[in-house]
């Protein structure tokens, strides 16, 4: 429908249990009511510790002991930082777009194409089915490795970053991406949680331009400025400690899309009388002669 109006709902016609099963199966849909609002509670607070620690860990302000040689600062436009750290351009640790697929390739060759659809905070949805390179779109150019950090420039605020941790093969990206390759690989977690950190996000959202389709470019991605612990191995601890708060993160988020799914399930069932609800005390199907075990 394209409009609805008092006269027109008023008409639609409703499943209408006896009082005591309606009861009964509101009883049931609100106990997943509260198991998905304390999940949604438990998540709430594990992305705020998540954003603490961010704000204490990439700043410094908070260091492992075992690194933490002095408590000497120094001053900068990004605040007081550790005495020992460093503040760097990025592209004095990484290589940003590195590789890169030219158009006289032989356009039947196959590839997995990863657009900007396809990152989303972490994750990387992977297409299943190859794709001659003749039939990609002319964005379809960045060639993917190993450990490279891939951050949207297309929206990045909407957070389009991810790491790659397995091994691609004929793996193509969106030019709407920079692919960064740290020159140590052990710094690509480091990196990937950094792009997270207010002191990266306000100098991306500083450079962006245009509103409809707002974007920076590759150029401005190797000048960033990190806040870079000169210790490989304190930078990663920072970012192991990081990446377990993310997958706490992604499992109550799983959670949260189980219980969501099981309670439409049950709300399909129960509110069309397909299982019934027997004397408020259990579930049978409809036309069922003895309750459901």
């Amino acid at each position: 429908m394209l409009n609805l109006n008092t006269t027109i709902l008023a008409e639609l016609p409703i499943p209408f249990p006896p009082l005591p099963e309606q009861r009964a199966i509101a009883a049931i849909l609100g106990t997943w009511d509260r198991a998905i609002a304390l999940t949604e509670r438990r998540l709430a607070a594990a992305e705020q510790r998540k954003k603490a620690l961010m704000q204490q860990l990439l700043t410094g302000r908070v260091r492992f002991p075992e690194f933490a040689k002095s408590t000497e600062k120094q001053s900068c436009k990004y605040g007081d930082l550790p005495a020992d750290w460093k503040i760097i351009h990025l592209e004095s640790v990484a290589e940003v777009n590195a590789e890169s697929i030219g158009e006289s390739s032989d356009p039947n060759r196959k590839y997995l194409y990863i657009d900007l659809s396809s990152v989303d905070r972490g994750i990387i949805t992977m297409p299943t089915e190859h794709q001659a390179f003749g039939d990609l779109p002319s964005r379809a150019r960045r060639i993917l490795h190993r450990g490279d950090v891939i951050m949207a420039t297309v929206r990045p605020n909407l957070l389009g970053f991810a790491v790659c941790d397995f091994k691609p093969e004929n793996v193509l990206c969106s030019t709407g991406f920079a692919l960064i390759s740290p020159k140590e690989l052990s710094d690509s977690h480091f990196i990937y949680q950094s792009l997270y950190s207010d002191i990266i996000l306000k100098q991306v959202y500083g450079l962006v331009t245009g509103s409809n389709y707002p974007a920076i470019n590759a150029s401005e991605v190797k000048k960033l400025w990190f806040v870079w612990p000169t210790s490989a191995e304190e930078r990663r601890n920072i970012a192991a400690t990081l990446d377990a708060c993310d997958r706490e993160l992604d499992l109550l988020r799983r959670k949260q899309d189980a219980l969501h799914a099981h309670k439409r399930g049950l709300m399909q069932r129960l509110l069309t009388g397909r299982v019934r609800v027997k004397g408020g005390s259990g579930l049978k199907p409809a036309g069922q002669t003895h309750e459901a075990p």
